[in-house]
């Protein structure tokens, strides 16, 4: 009778260590989802403030493109009517002097709104760069969303720790 209830008594001792560790992991698997959800809400309020500096680039792209283009158009003209009205050997209306040699084309021209192509190329790889860095943030918060409902559901639904103390219970009162 006494080796029986010394045998009962381990059994009981080896199933509250169960519950001990049930419950610690319980509390780790807590913590975990607690972390997870602070992360998700950095990151959510990062892309809040991405906001702000990407409509910022878009503004700034959108001005060095109309600056571009109107410039552009009116170099494009500018050469355009030249080359309509001037030829080698007319006489220039400005400066009345003879033209001896060809007018400039359209691409030596274009070096004239090099500075503005070239602000215009950045903004835009800048606006690129933060909208592609927008989406994939987008991206990453509903892939760990995702992921933290299911651990989140899982979470919920283990019943480890219920069952572990029912056991011990159990164990402790026999």
């Amino acid at each position: 009778e006494t080796q029986k209830l010394l045998s009962e008594i381990e059994q009981a001792r080896t199933f509250m260590d169960f519950l001990l560790q049930a419950e610690e992991q319980h509390k780790a698997d807590g913590e975990k989802l607690e972390n997870h959800r602070s992360e998700i809400d950095k990151m959510r309020t990062r892309l809040g403030e991405m906001e702000a500096p990407l409509h910022d680039a878009e503004i700034k792209m959108e001005t060095c493109q109309r600056n571009l283009e109107c410039q552009k158009d009116t170099v494009d003209k500018f050469a355009k009517t030249l080359r309509q009205r001037l030829h080698m050997g007319d006489v220039c209306p400005v400066c009345r002097q003879k033209i001896g040699a060809e007018l400039p084309h359209e691409e030596d021209l274009s070096l004239l709104v090099k500075g503005l192509q070239d602000a215009f190329d950045a903004a835009s790889k800048n606006y690129k760069e933060l909208s592609k860095e927008k989406t994939d943030l987008e991206a990453r918060i509903a892939v760990e969303e995702k992921a933290y409902e299911g651990n989140r559901k899982a979470f919920d639904e283990n019943k480890s720790v219920i069952n572990a103390r029912k056991n011990a219970l159990t164990q402790c009162q026999a």
